[in-house]
This record gives C-alpha cells, sequence and structure tokens, in this order.
C-alpha cells in the first residue's frame, strides 16, 4: 500500500500459483503466456477499485535484456514503497523448470508514477527479502557479491555501491523490518533444521546487540507451500510487533507489545 492510503500496488495471484504455488492462490483458470503483455504490475484505487497497467511481464523481460517470445514463466513478487511512496522495488523472477521449483532473481525499482525502470541487481543473482532503511536505501538478503552464501547487504538505489549489513548477528535469510522511529530491526528466518522452530530477533542498531523474542514452532502440516513465516512488522508507533504465527496449531496474528 502506498503511504498515502489511496493506492496500492497488486499482482494476479492466480497467476502467480502457476508459476510458484507458494505465493498463489489455485483456481481452474490459467495463464499460458510466458510474459503476458497485458499482465503485470498493477496500481490500484483503493476508492474506486480499478487498476491500471504500470509494467507488463513483457516490457520487463525486455529490459532485462532476455529473449522472446520467453521460454518458461516470468513473474513479479514482493512490491515495496520506499517511505515517501516516490518509489518502489520489486522483484522479477523466472522459473527454470516444469515444476516451478527452480527459478532465478533479479531486483528492480521505478518510480510511483511508472516510470524509470532500472535493475538493481541482475538476473541470476538470488534475492528473497528486504526493507526500506530509508527514501534511497535498502537493506537485502542476497548472495551479491559472494555467490551461494546469503546475508543482508545494504544497497543504495544510485550506483553500485554495497556493504554488508550487521556481519555476524543476522546471518540468515528472513523478513527484516525497520522500527519507523528507528534504532532497532526486527527479523525472523527459516525454522531450524533439528528443532523445527522459527526464530524472532531484534537487533538494536546503536549498540549492535541482538535479543531474542522467542522460538516458534512450525507444526509438520505447515509446512512447504503452505507454511507460515513469521513475517513482523511495526505497529506505526514503534511499540509493538505483529507476527504470523502456527505455534499454537492454527494460522494466527499475534501482537508483541515492547518497552523500548
Amino acid at each position: 500500500m502506498h503511504p498515502n492510503g489511496k493506492t496500492a500496488l497488486g499482482l494476479h495471484y492466480v497467476r502467480l500459483a502457476k508459476c510458484r504455488r507458494v505465493v498463489g492462490c489455485d483456481s481452474p483458470f490459467s495463464y499460458p503466456d510466458f510474459a503476458p503483455q497485458d499482465d503485470g504490475l498493477l496500481e490500484i484505487d483503493l476508492n474506486s477499485g480499478k487498476s491500471r497497467l504500470l509494467l507488463s511481464i513483457y516490457d520487463a523481460v525486455k529490459a532485462a535484456g532476455m529473449p522472446l517470445p520467453a521460454d518458461n514463466y516470468w513473474w513479479f513478487n514482493h512490491l515495496s514503497y520506499n517511505p515517501s511512496g516516490s518509489e518502489f522495488v520489486f522483484l522479477l523472477r523466472k522459473r527454470c523448470d516444469e515444476n516451478g521449483i527452480g527459478f532465478l532473481d533479479s531486483f528492480w525499482t521505478m518510480h510511483a508514477n511508472g516510470s524509470g525502470l532500472r535493475c538493481l541487481l541482475p538476473l541470476g543473482t538470488r534475492v528473497s527479502h528486504f526493507t526500506w532503511v530509508n527514501d534511497v536505501q535498502l537493506i537485502v538478503s542476497t548472495d551479491h557479491g559472494m555467490p551461494g552464501h546469503i546475508r543482508f547487504i545494504r544497497l543504495g538505489l544510485q550506483g553500485s555501491a554495497w556493504d554488508e549489513f550487521a556481519p555476524g548477528l543476522i546471518t540468515q535469510d528472513g523478513h527484516a523490518s525497520f522500527r519507523p522511529q528507528g534504532g532497532w530491526l526486527v527479523c525472523d528466518a527459516y525454522p531450524d533444521a533439528k528443532s523445527g522452530k522459527i526464530p524472532l530477533r531484534l537487533l538494536h542498531l546503536p549498540t549492535q546487540t541482538l535479543h531474542s523474542l522467542g522460538d516458534y514452532a512450525a507444526p509438520a502440516p505447515y509446512r512447504g507451500d503452505i507454511r507460515c513465516d513469521l513475517h513482523p512488522r511495526w505497529r506505526a508507533d514503534g511499540q509493538c510487533i505483529t507476527i504470523d504465527s502456527v505455534h499454537e496449531g492454527t494460522r494466527q496474528v499475534y501482537m508483541i507489545e515492547l518497552v523500548l
């Protein structure tokens, strides 16, 4: 959602189910085109419900310099406006096999009005999750600069300069989120291989100290395509974090109140 609360970015989730089931909604309908010109990244007017196509998958594949017609499914994922709403970022992904298991990533940005498309991390770089530091800088979980090794880096919208973020502290891929008032970052990770529990950690940025907010069980039924990541996020006043969790046996949203 845009910070003004009036517009939002959207995708066709039926198409996503065809490309990668874990991020889509199953439907009897199908989207046979590998890189359609009439589907892609939508801007939605939240008052009227009307939408317009900001960027087609076809045009994004073309901008990436990839051959057209495409030889497998392409899709967008993980849309996110910067704090002022002037810019947003997203992933452009390509499926590598017929089962939707393997895929290639690339990381892109464009202005909120649909202009200024540019690539931040090229196709073939592993990119998973990200969060805004400010209007022109993000932290991104990626193997950029160290192929095969996912960790968070600090990346700007201008140029290719980057540096590793919280080395030795945030060492796993996860969903990170900065406190709106600054000073703190919350991050989860994927389930521990032995315990099956999902860690939730709070990083105090000024002192570079890590605090545990618990380890949450992920029962066996909630694995694979129907898994439930914690996806921690801050309340606007910075005094509460909410998470999604199945540690009590059903999928719920939980609030964690903090004194910071």
